[in-house]
């Protein structure tokens, strides 16, 4: 029996494609990057068809006329060992990276793109034949062959097919990016909607061929749905430039729109596996340049442009600023920097006064906040930022913890002749650096006074007989709180 996989095509509003996984190099996916990418050996303007192959390794395709830019992708799980095909590619907004699918649910992340999770491993009740990513790239659709919805991240649950007896499999899926809702398409023109409007088809009838795969609008108003005969059919606003139908012997398997969505073209292989078929129409060059290293694959399933900007080195925007809290408290550092891809952060501390910088663990995101102790204060706090374009290094920023005094020398008790000077002395460290204020009780310590203008750390005075027996301390205090000396006592003969 055989089986019919959705796939995954990419577009700005999100989209996928269906293919029949016949083939260990079968291509089920595409994106595509413009400009200088990861690996890029030149900076150029047009297109970049990111094709993904069942088997995990990815190829690309210049589609834009403009040249070969050579695009070298984040990564694929070509030669690694794999539980079930690759089946779906989906890109993160900006081309800063991709995440694969198989068909069992497993997700594989590359370049930017972060893991929110997968299918794999757990009961389904049909294959994964796809995955979506959300419009802010915060998280991702997986689809399986029956309509049945995972969510992600970001990514809302509004509804399924899951649960329905369906007519025909489910060949694609558009997300609106305005309201958050999705269509879902069958093989055979059905169209079911969640939380958003219904679009009636641009066709009546029997089709000729089966629907193959489908691509949304950039507004996410409509989508357009292609045929295997290469038959192309407008939903909403989709704008209708013409079709390959009248071309014979051809199985058309993939499309990707033009930048300003005033064009399109169509891929398809020929039986002849090294030979690349393409129709273009509306402003969509018909020029194309094979980049891949390896063509060796059968079938392509998906592919769809987007223009991604060039890469920059990232740019420190906010450097951490020094601060000072008390001890046992949240401290807390900022940075930001721009760049593209999307930077990494890593934050690192000195205790040397900023001579040797080490990495702090798990500290990677671009607000930096731990609760502090004393034995913190006068390290040097930096970010480090860094994409495949370059680092950038925050200016470091000193953390001075506060705490209370700690008394360091307290004051002796002592014997002097009536007539005499007595002197007592303390020490005492914190942050903030504390004041200190002597205090005399005349009662054996059971009440104290503090003694005007006393505020040194050395108190001398000349002693009086009446005085024998009276005792001393100092109080040493700052914003975080106060600490008493130990008690010393005078002894007058």
């Amino acid at each position: 029996m055989k089986m019919r996989n959705v796939v995954r095509l990419l577009a700005s509003s999100a989209c996928m494609a269906v293919g029949l996984l016949a083939a260990s190099q079968m291509v089920i996916g595409g994106t595509v990057l413009g400009g200088a990418e990861a690996g890029a050996t030149a900076t150029c303007s047009s297109y970049d068809v990111l094709l993904a192959h069942a088997d995990g390794s990815i190829t690309s395709e210049s589609v834009g006329g403009l040249g070969n830019c050579a695009v070298v992708p984040f990564g694929s799980m070509a030669g690694k060992t794999l539980n079930a095909p690759i089946v779906g590619i989906a890109s993160l907004p900006g081309g800063a990276g991709y995440w694969l699918v198989a068909s069992d649910g497993g997700v594989f992340t590359f370049g930017q793109a972060q893991y929110y999770g997968s299918m794999g491993g757990k009961p389904l009740n049909a294959p994964i034949v796809g995955i979506v990513s959300t419009p802010d790239g915060g998280g991702y659709y997986l689809v399986a062959s029956d309509g049945g919805i995972f969510t992600f991240g970001d990514a809302k649950y509004q509804g399924s097919t899951g649960n329905l007896r369906l007519n025909a499999p489910v060949i694609g899926m558009a997300v609106d990016s305005a309201s958050g809702g999705y269509w879902l398409v069958a093989s055979d023109g059905g169209t079911f909607n969640f939380n958003v409007t219904f679009i009636a088809p641009s066709f009546a009838g029997k089709l000729n061929a089966p629907m193959r795969f489908m691509v949304g609008t950039p507004s996410g108003a409509g989508f357009r749905v292609v045929a295997s005969d290469g038959g192309v059919f407008n939903y909403g606003d989709a704008v209708y430039y013409g079709s390959a139908a009248g071309i014979s012997g051809i199985n058309w398997q993939a499309m990707a729109a033009s930048q300003d969505n005033g064009g399109y073209w169509l891929f398809s292989n020929s039986p002849n596996r090294f030979a690349l078929k393409t129709a273009s129409f509306g402003d969509a060059n018909p020029t194309l340049a094979y980049n891949g290293g390896d063509q060796s694959f059968s079938l392509i399933v998906g592919a769809a442009p987007y223009s991604a900007a060039p890469n920059t080195a990232p740019a420190v925007t906010q450097n951490p600023a020094s601060i000072d809290p008390a001890a046992g408290t949240t401290a807390t550092f900022t940075a930001a920097a721009t760049g593209t891809p999307a930077p990494t952060v890593q934050w690192q501390v000195s205790i040397d006064q900023g001579a040797s910088y080490t990495n702090i663990t798990n500290a990677t995101s671009t607000t930096l906040s731990f609760q502090t102790t004393q034995g913190e204060s006068g390290g040097f706090y930096r970010a480090v930022f860094a994409n495949n374009s370059g680092t950038a290094t925050t200016a470091a920023a000193v953390l001075t913890v506060g705490g209370q005094p700690d008394v360091t020398t307290n004051p002796q008790s002592q014997s002097v002749v009536h007539g005499n000077t007595a002197t007592f002395t303390t020490a005492a460290s914190g942050n903030p650096a504390p004041t200190v204020q002597w205090e005399m009780s005349t009662d054996g310590g059971m009440t104290w006074t503090g003694i005007s203008g006393a505020t040194s750390t050395t108190y001398s005075f000349s002693t009086t007989s009446g005085q024998n027996g009276y005792k001393y301390r100092a109080l040493w205090s700052n914003s975080v709180g106060g600490t008493f000396t130990t008690v010393a006592t005078l002894t007058v003969t």
